[in-house]
């Protein structure tokens, strides 16, 4: 969706937007004096449950190596943000029970990141989306977490929410969709033992690819979402050292760099 005003001026907590009407126009749609024009967009399909391949932990950690090229300014990344401690520890306790597969401690900790960080949509909301929907293809459907269980509305403005609410659903922009896939799946084959090699060059490139279209949505908010996804993938029954070692490859390290 292209909306063709400034931020700045788009505050949906405001409380005089709590009343007004939404007009469906031709092109777009009109909000009290804000008009979203719609003409741009497109309408991108609910893809299927993406296969979760063999070396998920090692295109997570190349994921996370890549990050470091892109922009970080204002991002969850940015170590002169003034919400940069506080993101990074509420990330850091995140990661930890979700390395540990309690989806009940993971429902605890999500609140603690919403409506935290600079933005339009808050760097921890746009964490979370990335986190949220990558976290859907590696649980069980009896583990979903709900909107509800997460307690998101009255926690950040409308469009945060929202988000939030169609990544819990699987819904997200195709970006961060693409990302997830091949992030989860690779390249999408096996191959043999002798193209194994050739086989991780491809992934790298696709990972680069990816990534790099994920980091041009918004300020900091592809950032962030790539964040998110790649910190999900905590989830998948990997053991402590290299969790420790996804966390130093991504936070950690990065953290210490920009402040020496």
């Amino acid at each position: 969706m292209n909306v063709n005003v400034p931020p700045s001026i788009f505050n949906l907590q405001n409380a005089e937007h709590e009343y007004t009407l939404v007009y469906r126009e031709k092109t777009g749609f009109q909000f009290g004096d804000i008009y979203f024009d719609c003409s741009g967009s497109q309408i991108h399909k609910k893809s299927k449950p993406f296969p979760i391949r063999h070396g998920l932990m090692q295109r997570s950690i190349t994921a996370s190596r890549l990050l470091l090229a892109f922009n970080k300014t204002g991002s969850i990344l940015d170590a002169s943000s003034r919400f940069h401690t506080n993101l990074f520890l509420a990330i850091i306790r995140l990661a930890r029970v979700t390395e540990v597969c309690d989806i009940s401690k993971v429902q605890e900790n999500i609140p603690f990141l919403v409506g935290l960080g600079n933005g339009f949509t808050p760097s921890g909301d746009d964490f979370l989306a990335g986190f949220l929907y990558c976290l859907s293809h590696l649980t069980r459907d009896a583990d979903r977490l709900s909107l509800s269980d997460i307690r998101i509305e009255g926690n950040t403005n409308w469009a945060s929410m929202k988000f939030l609410e169609y990544a819990l659903e699987g819904s997200v922009i195709e970006p961060l969709e693409s990302f997830v896939s091949v992030l989860l799946g690779g390249t999408g084959t096996e191959k043999p033992d002798n193209e194994i090699e050739k086989e991780k060059e491809k992934e790298r490139e696709n990972l680069d690819e990816a990534i790099g279209r994920l980091c041009k949505v918004g300020h900091s908010s592809g950032v962030d979402a790539s964040v998110g996804a790649i910190m999900a993938t905590c989830y998948e029954g990997m053991n402590g050292d290299r969790y420790r070692l996804l966390i130093h490859s991504m936070l950690h390290s990065n953290r210490i760099r920009e402040q020496s």
